[in-house]
């Protein structure tokens, strides 16, 4: 299901806690975070609907409704950090990534110690 630059960012996932992947499109990443049992809940955001319905799809092929949270956030906006330990952004320019990281509402030890999986198209 994943090409190789979404299996190596599955394999960056610490998997000790909840995950959120940004930008989630298809939510192949969360479904790969479930089924191999690395992740025991992800939320899944997006800030259109449409690839939002894509990613409720993949959701609701796998069965993986009570485990996948979707949520249509602009970056991290509407999006519980609580419990995260978790956040991948992946596949969006470095200054976009950059944005939603500093969007972040939360105090510099709190997103210190969260695993910041990062990959830049730009």
């Amino acid at each position: 299901m994943l090409d190789n630059r979404l299996k190596k960012i599955a394999e960056l996932v610490s998997g000790n806690g909840i995950a959120v992947d940004v930008g989630t499109d298809h939510a192949y990443l969360a479904a790969e975070l479930i089924n191999s049992g690395k992740c025991s809940r992800v939320i899944a955001s997006d800030v259109k609907e449409g690839p939002l319905d894509s990613a409720r799809n993949t959701v609701d092929k796998y069965g993986i409704q009570d485990k996948v949270e979707l949520v249509l956030s602009d970056g991290l906006e509407n999006v519980s950090l609580d419990g995260v330990s978790d956040v991948v952004i992946a596949g969006m320019g470095g200054e976009t990534i950059a944005d939603i990281i500093g969007a972040v509402k939360i105090d510099s030890i709190d997103k210190m110690s969260i695993r910041w999986v990062l990959q830049p198209m730009t």
